[in-house]
């Protein structure tokens, strides 16, 4: 396993992953601010070991069904054989390996970032999301 998600965000500026998320997802342009604010956020939070120990982060391309031709990345944890949605805390998140990728480190880290906050662009919002879900 390679680095950790607060490792690769780490190593990579919020510009460069700023561009990828404009190609990849390009409606993320109304939301620069909440974005950058996420960023700066994550890179300041203390990672923790996620409660599955050997979940990492992995990243495959899918065939879109409603747009042949094209494809989108699913980012998703991997406990062993399993593929599971990661809904954690930032924190958890951010202690995850990260599996190695043929793509470069700031695409990477724009997909897991888009994954990250799909729940809102603070570690609270996420968690209250997240304890909504699933009522814990």
């Amino acid at each position: 396993m390679g680095k950790t998600v607060a490792e690769l965000f780490k190593r990579v500026s919020f510009e460069y992953v700023w561009e990828n998320l404009l190609v990849y997802y390009p409606e993320a342009a109304k939301d620069e601010d909440g974005y950058r604010a996420a960023w700066e956020e994550l890179r300041a939070i203390e990672p923790k070991p996620h409660h599955h120990d050997s979940m990492c982060v992995t990243i495959e391309w899918r065939e879109d069904e409603d747009a042949p031709g094209t494809s989108w990345a699913r980012v998703y944890g991997l406990d062993g054989e399993e593929r599971w949605a990661i809904m954690c805390g930032w924190a958890e998140w951010l202690g995850l390996g990260v599996l190695k990728s043929p793509i470069p480190e700031s695409e990477l880290a724009a997909h897991i970032l888009w994954e990250m906050t799909f729940y809102g662009f603070t570690a609270d919002d996420t968690d209250a999301e997240i304890k909504e879900i699933f009522g814990e």
